[in-house]
């Protein structure tokens, strides 16, 4: 919505191919250019294809905002397989790698381009049972700074923004499941209150634009001051490691 909202022409990829629709529908009442892409990313094959669809739809590509994650299920790492990993690494990391080298090829004829990846605080403030989950994200600020050496020369920046508590349907529907209340003091942030989509998609927007073209190779938090704060994660939880022999 903010990316329209500025003036691009935008193609948005999810796997649920009636909410695409929905929101397409309403992007283009607000006189925006939207195009939609159904497909899983821990699909290779499909993942392949987007870029060149994206190139047949708009002739070019200037900004790529890798905003896909998968959280896996919330357990101890004794108990995660190493197809749990591979399968959120798969949408996390490489599915991001792939999309990224694709569009780079792109951005690099022009010598212009913006690569924003979306990490979380959780690569450096992991919580108990998202080992995988914020391993990846540690990667994707790994995979941000070395995209970010390399295509330099190509007059392209790569930078991360990673998200705190960020209220989004997902986060009210875990804490409802926890019996927390949205207005819990005991928020993540030093501000006591959940982040909006709209604010992370400001950052966004803005690394982006041209006011952001001496920035590169950063993570840049978007977390209320989650990362320098004492307070509890809200989904802070006990873990229960099996007591059984791990094999």
């Amino acid at each position: 919505m903010r990316l329209v909202a500025d003036g691009m022409q935008v193609t948005l990829t999810d796997r649920d191919q009636s909410a695409l629709d929905r929101l397409q529908d309403s992007l283009i009442k607000e006189a925006g250019e939207v195009d939609i892409l159904t497909a899983d990313l821990s699909d290779t094959d499909a993942v392949s294809k987007l870029i060149p669809a994206v190139l047949d739809r708009w002739g070019r590509i200037d900004a790529l905002v890798l905003n896909a994650a998968y959280h896996g299920d919330r357990k101890s790492m004794l108990q995660t397989s190493v197809s749990e990993w591979q399968e959120i690494f798969a949408v996390n990391v490489f599915a991001g790698a792939a999309l990224s080298r694709a569009a780079a090829q792109d951005m690099a004829l022009r010598h212009r381009g913006s690569i924003i990846t979306v990490g979380s605080v959780q690569a450096s403030l992991p919580a108990p049972s998202y080992a995988a989950y914020a391993s990846s994200k540690a990667a994707i600020e790994g995979m941000t700074r070395a995209f970010a050496v390399e295509l330099a020369e190509f007059g392209i920046r790569v930078n991360c923004v990673a998200p705190g508590v960020i209220g989004t349907e997902n986060y009210a529907t875990n804490l409802r499941e926890l019996g927390a209340s949205g207005t819990n003091p005991s928020l993540a942030s030093l501000s006591g209150q959940a982040g909006t989509p709209a604010q992370v998609a400001d950052v966004v927007a803005f690394l982006c634009g041209a006011g952001s073209e001496f920035i590169t190779g950063i993570t840049l938090p978007v977390d209320g001051g989650r990362s320098i704060s004492r307070r509890p994660d809200p989904f802070q939880n006990s873990l229960d490691h099996p007591t059984e022999r791990v094999t």
